[in-house]
């Protein structure tokens, strides 16, 4: 399978990165900066090393966009964009304000819509259809009703609310997607640093609210993103997904 990640140098991007390589897809990702991921790429094998290609830009320029996904692009072969994307603030701290210029209101939908237009006219229509899995979070859209009510708190008054709203408007993006191109919306719990092996579960709407500690590793966020991208039980849905 062709894979295009957007957002592959962040916490949750480059372990994508790894499990992609890990199961033999070919990669193509999006970055501002390729160096960035140098140090990372020299612990990869050079067998799965050149599975990857690292095109320049930014998700934000709608011509960087089609760049990418032309690169990423073969004939009848499906491919599935993951974006890992999140806000910037201007400190490591979770509550500090949006960074003002790399995390408009809207970046993470920008950047969806742009692939969105960029498929539409690459791929749609063509051999395989393409498929994007977007990392969103627990207390986005129909799952607000499923998360603490402290966590609906949290949401309400605070920074992070803005997160939260680019996410909503992502989720408006792609449910208003062409018909060829499918789409999953998954939603963790809390995550955590790192990967500590577990595999992430489907959290079933009929058990209601999920528990505030409840959470999943990044690690097994990332697997579970390629599972979506490889598999067809996720399109068109929203797990809720926790370790």
């Amino acid at each position: 399978m062709q894979i295009l990640i957007i957002g592959a140098t962040g916490r949750t991007g480059t372990l994508v990165l790894l499990e992609a390589l890990r199961r033999g897809h070919i990669v193509t990702a999006l970055v501002r900066k390729p160096s960035s991921l140098d140090n990372f790429l020299s612990t990869v094998p050079p067998t799965q090393k050149s599975n990857v290609t690292l095109v320049r830009g930014s998700p934000l320029d709608a011509s960087d966009v089609v760049n990418a996904i032309t690169t990423a692009s073969t004939a009848n072969s499906q491919l599935a964009v993951i974006s890992t994307l999140g806000t910037r603030r201007t400190s490591e701290n979770p509550w500090a304000a949006l960074h003002p210029t790399d995390s408009p209101p809207r970046m993470m939908a920008d950047s969806i819509a742009n692939i969105l237009s960029a498929l539409t006219h690459t791929i749609v229509g063509k051999a395989g259809q393409s498929k994007v899995v977007h990392l969103s979070a627990l207390g986005v859209g129909s799952s607000v009703s499923q998360a603490h009510w402290f966590t609906q708190t949290v949401l309400m008054h605070s920074n992070i609310k803005f997160t939260y709203e680019d996410h909503e408007a992502v989720e408006a993006e792609l449910k208003g997607a062409d018909k060829g191109i499918k789409w999953v919306i998954v939603r963790p719990g809390r995550l955590t640093e790192g990967d500590d092996g577990s595999e992430a579960k489907v959290w079933p709407a009929e058990k209601g609210r999920v528990g505030l500690m409840s959470k999943a590793s990044r690690g097994a966020v990332a697997r579970f993103l390629v599972n979506a991208a490889e598999r067809s039980e996720w399109d068109r849905k929203n797990p809720i997904v926790l370790s």
